[in-house]
């Protein structure tokens, strides 16, 4: 059964790859669950990857840090969200303490799990049948796929965190000291100077990097994709595999162009099938792998694309019964 309150101790082991099978299966369906549970854990992996590298600076000891955080807890306000104490057994208690101690990290603890009143306000952007662009108020701006949303703070010029559910891609305004992410699904990505497309879907993450840099992040690994790299990563599997990004065809929704170099068919179909909510098959499997070129508009006709394919291709025989077309 689906836990409403997710245990801190279970989302730190989580994220330190200590968690057993069923702490993990349990983790990644309370994420999947809900927008706030993915912030939640964001959240906090950022204060875990924010302590790994400030705590070696820590002039105190861990007996004296945790004496201290513990004080510092208590004159916050009581909140349901905060981080509980944990046994001493994790070795992220030793991290956790002795940073929280450090002033930026004490902000940040203050701030994610004790915000004022106008940062817990946050802004949602939602897709229905139709691409949407707009300019975020750092200046960034994101073109929404159908039927995706983001959320966000409306302080998000300063902290700059954002959770999708569906596909976005980002064009992210630089000069800005706070980080840009990205959290979808139980997988966080970092700019790092980029444009950047991602994509959650039947049961995985996509992030396609068209410029720059990004860092692309679940549990405890992270991984970084130049430009024309992409990661497929399966919910519940954390190997993530970084390959050569196929074609822009991903890019449909921003470009307002179809763009097919030497594509796969079976690649072209997919995307079509997706863009115009169309049910194409391949029904002669040894034309998947034919090799299609052609530009077009996006909003043209699924009928005229159809019409070119099979004029520049004419060993593809096209038909359709009721709505299902068939490719022979």
């Amino acid at each position: 059964m689906m836990k409403g309150n997710m245990s801190e101790d279970i989302l730190i082991k989580y994220l330190l790859e200590e968690a057993n099978a069923v702490e993990k299966t349990e983790t990644e369906a309370w994420v999947n669950a809900d927008l706030k549970n993915a912030k939640k854990l964001a959240d906090l992996r950022i204060i875990l990857e924010t302590s790994r590298k400030l705590a070696v600076s820590s002039p105190l000891n861990e007996e004296q840090a945790w004496s201290n955080f513990k004080v510092r807890k208590e004159k916050q306000t009581q909140d349901p969200v905060l981080l509980r104490p944990v046994q001493a057994r994790y070795s992220w208690v030793k991290i956790a303490a002795a940073v929280l101690l450090v002033s930026a990290a004490g902000w940040m603890y203050s701030y994610l799990y004790h915000p004022g009143q106008d940062e817990l306000n946050t802004l949602t952007l939602t897709s229905t049948d139709k691409f949407i662009t707009d300019t975020l108020p750092d200046g960034s701006i994101v073109h929404l796929n159908k039927n995706s949303s983001i959320t966000y703070a409306k302080n998000f010029s300063k902290h700059r965190n954002i959770n999708l559910k569906g596909e976005a891609f980002f064009e992210v305004k630089h000069g800005i000291k706070s980080a840009f992410t990205v959290s979808v699904n139980d997988v966080i990505v970092k700019d790092i100077g980029t444009a950047f497309n991602v994509k959650a879907n039947l049961g995985k993450t996509e992030v396609i990097v068209e410029q720059g840099i990004v860092e692309v992040s679940k549990a405890a690994k992270t991984i970084r994709l130049n430009e024309n790299e992409m990661v497929n990563i399966k919910n519940g599997n954390e190997e993530m595999i970084v390959e050569k990004s196929p074609d822009h065809l991903y890019n449909y929704y921003r470009s307002k162009i179809f763009t097919a170099n030497n594509t796969s068919l079976d690649r072209l179909v997919k995307v079509l099938n997706e863009a115009y909510g169309a049910d194409i098959r391949i029904d002669n499997k040894t034309l998947s792998q034919i090799p299609i070129t052609l530009t077009i508009r996006w909003d043209s006709p699924l009928a005229d694309i159809l019409e070119i394919i099979q004029e520049t291709t004419p060993e593809i025989r096209i038909e359709k019964t009721g709505s299902i077309i068939h490719l022979r």
